[in-house]
């Protein structure tokens, strides 16, 4: 009943102050999934000189547990293999 005063905004701005008051010069909040995604469009707020580029790692380094993982999440939906379907994602069993 209190969405309405937008916590996750206070939260937000009290975790930059402290970075900022803790030499931190970077706040990665991730990303968006599109660039019209409003989710993207609230994170780019907090970034007034542009997007930084950032790159992450994606070696597997447990491989029975992560094909364990991705063919549990392939057989809990149908479309995981369709061809509409970004199969680009890493880990695959977050798709």
């Amino acid at each position: 009943e209190k969405h309405y005063l937008a916590p996750n905004n206070l939260l937000d701005f009290e975790i930059a102050n402290y970075g900022a008051k803790n030499g931190f010069k970077f706040l990665q909040l991730g990303g968006g999934r599109i660039p019209n995604d409003s989710l993207f469009q609230y994170k780019r707020s907090f970034a007034p000189n542009g997007l930084k580029e950032f790159w992450t790692g994606q070696k597997i380094h447990l491989t029975d547990e992560y094909d364990s993982l991705s063919h549990l999440r392939k057989n809990s939906i149908d479309d995981i293999s369709t061809p509409n379907r970004k199969l680009e994602i890493f880990p695959l069993y977050r798709s």
